[in-house]
């Protein structure tokens, strides 16, 4: 995998979609925050009831989340994104919520091992970008096709990764303010990465 070609396309999406990136960003952490607010508050004061409907609150927050995969996806692929797309997935809530059970449980009994919870991670890292680019799949096999795409490429995932620690270090080291940019370039560069996967599978 070609990672400064990657790097390099994510700066351009970025530089041309800076503040539609964020806008969308924004969007979906406005609506979150009553829910996260809440949801403290819960956890500190709240009755067993509360809790629950808290989290049955939080759930239905992941089709929103996912949107934003969707919107990313459009971005690196030069399409049109919309805010709209943010909303768009929750017609998809039974197969996020069960692709989210699995995988967790899955990296779960992994970690009781610590390495095989590291590669199952990385082995179904993609799985939120297939849910959002072929809604045909269903739980299983949007995991299955994460499986597949990583194989092959788990280590070279954490390479592509740990490029960006400067950056990283960079917004710790000014308070955050770098993050503004760090943020945004991480999160476009890995969705160009998934991108260059799905092109690289069809060859």
């Amino acid at each position: 995998m070609d990672h400064k070609l990657i790097r390099s396309n994510a700066r351009y999406v970025l530089k041309n979609n800076f503040l539609k990136i964020w806008i969308a960003h924004l969007i979906v952490e406005l609506i979150s925050l009553p829910f996260l607010m809440m949801a403290y508050y819960v956890t500190e004061n709240g009755s067993l009831a509360e809790s629950i409907i808290v989290v049955i609150a939080l759930l239905l927050l992941l089709p929103l989340n996912m949107g934003l995969y969707k919107y990313y996806l459009d971005l690196v692929r030069g399409k049109i994104a919309t805010y709209k797309s943010l909303f768009s997935y929750f017609g998809s809530f039974g197969t996020i919520l069960l692709a989210i059970i699995i995988l967790n449980l899955i990296v779960g009994i992994g970690s009781i091992l610590i390495i095989p919870g590291i590669i199952f991670s990385l082995m179904y890292v993609q799985v939120f970008y297939i849910i959002v680019d072929d809604e045909e799949l269903n739980a299983f096999q949007s995991l299955k096709k994460s499986r597949e795409l990583m194989k092959g490429y788990k280590l070279d995932y954490v390479i592509f990764n740990l490029k960006f620690i400067g950056w990283i270090l960079l917004a710790i080291f000014t308070g955050g303010i770098a993050s503004v940019f760090v943020i945004p370039y991480l999160i476009i560069a890995q969705t160009k990465y998934y991108d260059n996967l799905i092109e690289l599978n069809k060859n």
